[in-house]
């Protein structure tokens, strides 16, 4: 009787399993048609002259403050990770797992990078999967708000000395930053609630559920719980305030460069166009954000300053040309600092169990 059940269970099993697979290689077809497609139209705008006398006018010294700030921004990340995994996880080797994955990260198609964190810090510092992705994912929701807060404050100022206007600034843009903070610290308890919401008021008008709404119900049920791991007061304070390093130093990179090829705009204009960037990265149907991420510099430099066409498009290649640079020098010293180092033993065992 239990060996019918089982393979009947399996039986159903195996239908579900092929439409997930099935699913997962359509919408990786859609993101390299989507890229190819983006890809293929930036190059039909790009001067590959122009950007060649951009790349000749950067001086070595803005390059090194460059590679140094993109150096700070992943120091920053690892004290991140450092502070989310609520561990005094070494810095020796949790500094070059940050650096390799970054790395990955940004070269590997379809988020395939983001596994190579998890693995590291259970082979690495034998740190569990559960604690591993709870850390990764507080990470991303963290960097997230901080973008969307600054984006939104960038947003305001540049709208503001467009229009000439600043006069309720001193009072809406702290209003605006404590409200991020509120949302972002209750975000689990939020997103909890509007789901149970949404899911009771199409329950009235579908009363079978399809399959597909009953995922996404549950996968938002997972992320609320992986955000309620932000709900401590210390916790939320150490991430949230190093996670400004880490945006810092991401300004401080892109306004070397910026200034480097000739954009001279406000920091908060700047601001508003590294978001645009930022936010293309997290594209979801993208290989490795190539094509979304050039778009994403050259559609915040024609909007917000007067940069020509041409020389949009080359400076959204040559900002993530260098970021992928950056990431390639970082990645490849980090990978050598994790395997000259041993592995720390016994780190997660009581915390696992």
């Amino acid at each position: 009787m239990s060996s019918d059940l089982v393979s009947e269970n399996a039986a159903a099993a195996q239908p579900s399993a092929r439409k997930q697979k099935s699913r997962k290689w359509l919408i990786r077809l859609v993101s390299i048609v989507v890229t190819g497609a983006l890809l293929l139209f930036l190059f039909s705008k790009l001067d590959w002259q122009r950007l060649l006398d951009m790349l000749r006018g950067i001086s070595p010294l803005a390059l090194v403050g460059a590679l140094l700030a993109y150096g700070s921004q992943n120091f920053f990340r690892a004290i991140r990770f450092r502070v989310l995994l609520e561990r005094d996880a070494p810095l020796r080797l949790l500094l070059p797992i940050t650096f390799y994955h970054n790395f990955l990260v940004r070269v590997l198609p379809f988020k395939l990078g983001e596994l190579s964190y998890i693995f590291l810090l259970r082979s690495r510092l034998n740190i569990n999967l559960e604690t591993s992705v709870s850390s990764l994912f507080g990470a991303r929701i963290l960097e997230l708000m901080i973008i969307v807060l600054m984006t939104t404050i960038g947003f305001i100022l540049s709208s503001g000395q467009a229009h000439g206007d600043a006069g309720l600034y001193p009072v809406l843009i702290p209003l605006l930053f404590v409200g991020c903070l509120l949302i972002l610290y209750f975000a689990g308890a939020l997103l909890r609630l509007a789901t149970g919401i949404t899911r009771r008021v199409l329950a009235r008008i579908l009363p079978n559920m399809p399959h597909l709404l009953t995922r996404i119900f549950a996968k938002l049920d997972d992320v609320a719980i992986a955000m309620d791991s932000l709900r401590q007061p210390r916790l939320f304070a150490k991430a949230f305030l190093v996670s400004f390093g880490t945006y810092g130093s991401a300004v401080v990179l892109n306004y070397i460069m910026l200034r480097s090829v000739g954009v001279d705009v406000p920091i908060f204009v700047m601001i508003t166009i590294l978001s645009m960037g930022q936010f293309a990265s997290a594209f979801p149907f993208s290989v490795s954000g190539f094509g979304v991420v050039e778009g994403g510099w050259a559609l915040g430099l024609l909007l917000f300053t007067n940069t020509p066409t041409d020389d949009a498009v080359a400076i959204g290649f040559l900002l993530h040309g260098f970021q992928v640079l950056a990431a390639t020098i970082y990645g490849t010293l980090g990978y050598l600092a994790v395997r000259m180092q041993p592995p720390v033993e016994g780190e997660g065992e009581s915390h696992a169990a």
